[in-house]
């Protein structure tokens, strides 16, 4: 659990694919959640949408 959250830029960070690896769940679970959340206030300034190459080079959306 010590990989799930890192610094950057002074602040505490992670990533959905580090969250769903770290509690042993399903990507596509965590992203929606993070989706079903779209309505809370500031969720803009929580979340920034992404896409992160997987192991074969293709795009994959990520938080």
């Amino acid at each position: 659990m010590n990989d799930l959250v890192i610094m950057k830029n002074r602040q505490a960070v992670t990533t959905s694919l580090q969250v769903a690896e770290t509690f042993g769940k399903n990507h596509r679970d965590v992203l929606r959640a993070i989706d079903d959340m779209k309505d809370v206030r500031n969720f803009a300034q929580m979340y920034v949408e992404s896409d992160i190459p997987d192991s074969y080079g293709r795009s994959r959306r990520a938080y």
